[in-house]
């Protein structure tokens, strides 16, 4: 009777522990579904965390009081050349260019919801529903912040064009991108070097790539910008792209060095060997050709 008893109190178990109290104990394999639950405070981000923001950190920022800002920006010294006069001769009347920018202003923000009870309730990590909410708040402005700084108001074209022109734009509450600024500079004279505008610094900013990056592009891209005074030391782009590039330069491209492939690509070409010996080269933006016919100047002829 006892062992009878016993028997079916191990079935019973047997089934428990199966997940099922009135399965065949025969069909069942003890210890299949008996399962605990683990309680560790683990939470897995799926989403991006702080070391994916980069750009916002490469734009210089200065802090502002106002609903409208404004700053100056100066395209010019004065007209270039011209300043060389015989003796006795009063000389060329000249001024700077300057330029007075406005900004509207917009304000990132987040509206959330969250409970009393979310609050009460202990958590698996830890972190209370509005502490929870907050957080994710403040990722949600950091992401719109990092995309906005360089491709705000950046998807609006004008007529399949994507100009930067003003008048395509919608009325938006978003800040305008670098990468719309830059474009705007081919067809708005208050945003780039008026005083080599005649010696290549009004050419196109656009580079066709055809969606595909190589070390011609790359340096076209960095010739560009010397063109306006500047000095290009980084190439930020999309992952895909990237990954392209890095395919291209696998063998062609790619230097090796003792077996193993280097960082970098291409070669500085600044020594020249010559049958005199090494010859280096620089470049001046000094020594630019005449691309265009200069601005006429007042009391002056035109170029």
């Amino acid at each position: 009777m006892i062992t009878s008893q016993v028997t079916k109190i191990a079935d019973l178990q047997k089934a428990l522990e199966a997940g099922q109290y009135d399965a065949k104990p025969s069909s069942l394999v003890q210890g299949s579904a008996l399962q605990t639950e683990n309680l560790a405070n683990v939470m897995i981000n799926l989403g991006f965390e702080d070391e994916q923001i980069v750009l916002q950190k490469l734009v210089r920022t200065k802090p502002c009081r106002s609903t409208l800002a404004q700053f100056d920006r100066q395209l010019s010294y004065g007209q270039f050349g011209g300043s060389a006069g015989l003796e006795g001769a009063v000389g060329q009347e000249d001024t700077g260019d300057f330029v007075r920018i406005v900004v509207p202003m917009c304000y990132y923000s987040q509206v959330r919801k969250t409970t009393l009870v979310a609050d009460m309730v202990d958590t698996v990590d830890g972190m209370s529903g509005s502490d929870r909410q907050a957080e994710g708040a403040a990722k949600v402005i950091l992401g719109d912040v990092e995309f906005d700084s360089f491709r705000g108001m950046d998807d609006f074209s004008n007529a399949g064009f994507f100009d930067g022109n003003p008048l395509t734009m919608s009325d938006m509450p978003n800040m305008r991108g670098l990468f719309l600024q830059v474009r705007q500079s081919d067809s708005q004279l208050n945003s780039h070097d008026l005083m080599f505008d005649e010696f290549g610094s009004d050419e196109t900013v656009d580079i066709a790539v055809n969606g595909f990056l190589d070390q011609n592009a790359i340096e076209n891209a960095r010739m560009r910008a010397q063109m306006n005074h500047s000095q290009a030391d980084m190439i930020v782009s999309d992952p895909r792209v990237v990954s392209q590039y890095n395919k291209t330069s696998f063998a062609l491209q790619r230097i090796v060095l003792a077996g193993s492939p280097q960082d970098a690509t291409g070669a500085d070409l600044n020594k020249q060997w010559t049958s005199g010996g090494p010859a280096n080269i620089k470049a001046s933006r000094f020594l630019s050709g005449k691309t265009s016919p200069g601005r006429p100047r007042a009391n002056g002829p035109a170029a």
